[in-house]
């Protein structure tokens, strides 16, 4: 084999023996273990191979072979699309764009291969086994590889896998230096991450409440390994949101004071703001950004960032009015025609739901004779979607007699559709999103001429469902299920 020859190259540092080349430190600079099998390297790093049978693989610079001079060929470039969980908001500083970033929406395409031949009895085109048992957030994403990995956090128990489909398993991720993951009490109807890509380089820092501060959380696939670091120095209070091209996250100080910090793309705090008043906030939602501001409704009101005219951030957090109660459990807020945010609540001593908007101090209210079930432009009243102001009632058809209804898991932006969840309530819709029975639920995908139904499920809690998008293929996950189950979508 020769002497052992090292190559530092824009990838990665590789060592060569005769014709054979192993990764020997990832783009990040870590060490590759030996756990990491060969074709992982090789699906990864996205190598060049010649046509010997069978074949040499090369570093993915390399174009022509060091021994023979031949030209080597070279796997299709990966066009990935980075999934941030829970409902694919784009990567902070891409392309992709939402209506506002928090809601249930999704840029990207969402098309299932082969509609006509989906059916509600189906299977799944795929199906994985989970990472080991807990509760999971899937990132799809350059995570110190040339090809997109699949990630899975535990955000309760801070454990990190990745998927390694050439070993058919999940593989756990280990600290590569003293810090591990930290733990995160949020309710899980509040999580959120962020991602930034790093410069330069084939990676990605995600950005997640833990008990410790905002977590910056940097994994590397070729390591089998990650790196985290603290910021803020107190529990996270609620998850973060990019706003005014920075990463903000409200903290909880030990007198209970809110604290709101923002990281740049690297995790360095560029500012932080203390509010003013001493407020018992309660349990936050999920965050909404849209604008010039952004908004954390919680069970007492919602914290909002304002940027003023002179490029300053304000910091206030607003009651809710007396008697009204937020409803988190219907979804999204709704993102009305000319920019208002609305959250649905319930009036006890008017005993009805109404709509509060969130973007303003001044309570606007408007009552409904039903809640809707939202995700961001698109509401449903009961079973008939709608894209009317949910106080307002359709001039056609009328659901009401039905116990059917749908939540809406994902509003895909470009296409109009959305891919929903459809069950029978039992009793009033509250009552039945409260219920922890075992209830079938069907997948459809919609769009404005009709729905698809591919899938059946049952489960407590079935709308506990993740979806996420990895590899050309639509994934549902719930952990009671204990089983990742895929579509393929069309390319």
């Amino acid at each position: 084999m020769g002497n052992k020859v090292e190559w530092a190259l824009h990838s990665g540092t590789w060592g060569q023996a005769g014709d054979e080349f192993s990764l020997l430190k990832s783009v990040l600079g870590d060490d590759v273990p030996e756990g990491l099998a060969r074709a992982e390297v090789v699906r990864l790093m996205c190598m060049s191979h010649d046509d010997a049978s069978p074949p040499c693989h090369f570093p993915p610079e390399f174009r022509y072979s060091p021994s023979t001079g031949r030209a080597l060929t070279a796997p299709p470039s990966p066009q990935p699309v980075a999934w941030v969980p829970p409902y694919g908001n784009p990567v902070a500083g891409s392309a992709r764009t939402v209506s506002a970033r928090g809601l249930r929406q999704y840029s990207g395409e969402l098309q299932l291969s082969s509609p006509s031949s989906r059916r509600a009895d189906g299977d799944p085109d795929i199906v994985l086994e989970p990472p080991p048992p807990g509760d999971y957030e899937f990132f799809s994403g350059n995570f110190g590889g040339l090809a997109p990995s699949l990630i899975a956090l535990n955000v309760a128990q801070g454990n990190l896998f990745v998927w390694l489909p050439n070993q058919d398993s999940w593989m756990a991720l280990e600290h590569l230096d003293e810090l591990l993951i930290d733990v995160c009490r949020l309710p899980k109807a509040s999580w959120r991450a962020e991602t930034a890509p790093m410069q330069g380089a084939p990676a990605s820092t995600l950005f997640v409440s833990t008990e410790s501060g905002l977590a910056c959380l940097v994994p590397d696939v070729m390591a089998l390994g990650y790196r985290v670091r603290y910021v803020g120095d107190l529990p996270a209070a609620a998850s973060p949101i990019a706003y005014d091209g920075k990463f903000w996250v409200p903290l909880r100080g030990a007198n209970g004071k809110l604290v709101v910090i923002a990281v740049d793309s690297s995790g360095e705090v560029v500012t932080r703001q203390e509010l003013d008043a001493d407020v018992d906030a309660g349990a936050f939602s999920a965050p909404v950004a849209y604008g010039r501001q952004a908004l954390w409704p919680s069970s007492k009101g919602r914290l909002r960032l304002l940027k003023q005219q002179d490029g300053k951030v304000s910091l206030t957090f607003t009651p809710w009015p007396v008697n009204v109660a937020p409803s988190f459990e219907f979804g999204s807020a709704y993102l009305s025609g000319d920019g208002g945010i609305w959250q649905l609540c319930f009036d006890s001593a008017e005993g009805r739901y109404v709509y509060v908007r969130i973007d303003v101090t001044a309570d606007e209210v408007e009552p409904t004779t039903s809640p809707r079930q939202c995700s961001g432009r698109v509401n449903y009243r009961f079973a008939q979607r709608t894209n009317l102001p949910p106080w307002e009632e359709p001039s056609h058809g009328d659901d009401s007699g039905s116990n059917e209804f749908v939540i809406p898991l994902l509003e895909v932006t470009e296409s109009g559709q959305v891919l929903g969840m459809r069950l029978q309530a039992r009793g009033a819709i509250a009552d039945t999103l409260a219920s922890t029975e075992r209830l079938p639920a069907e997948l459809i995908l919609e769009d404005r001429y009709g729905s698809v139904v591919f899938h059946t499920l049952s489960a407590q809690e079935p709308w506990h469902i993740r979806l996420f998008v990895h590899d050309h293929t639509l994934w549902a996950y719930h952990a009671r299920l204990r089983r990742l189950e895929g579509w393929r979508l069309e390319q």
